[in-house]
């Protein structure tokens, strides 16, 4: 597994798919090794700090899309997602 330089990778990475409308639970376990290069890509960027700021901000997905390195391959995943990439939902709501 890819060794994250920035301790908080692997935290930005599952809120860049949640942002994206994704499991990054399902993520990780249906497509570890994509998950460790998100992982990868997210530690080796400079963008951190903006990173999490953006994440607190509504329209975090549209904003945070414009400079990440990810953006291709979360991209890739929003749009050939089957459904169990899709976010999990519950009889008391979303997971």
């Amino acid at each position: 597994m890819v060794q994250a330089r920035n301790p908080e990778s692997p935290a930005l990475v599952v809120e860049r798919l949640k942002a994206a409308d994704l499991d990054p639970g399902f993520v990780r376990v249906a497509e570890p090794e994509l998950f460790a290069e998100l992982v990868a890509t997210c530690s080796d960027c400079q963008c951190g700090d903006r990173c999490k700021s953006d994440f607190a901000e509504p329209d975090a997905c549209e904003k945070v899309a414009a400079y990440c390195p990810n953006t291709p391959r979360v991209d890739e995943l929003t749009v050939a997602k089957p459904d169990s990439f899709a976010p999990v939902t519950t009889w008391r709501g979303a997971v």
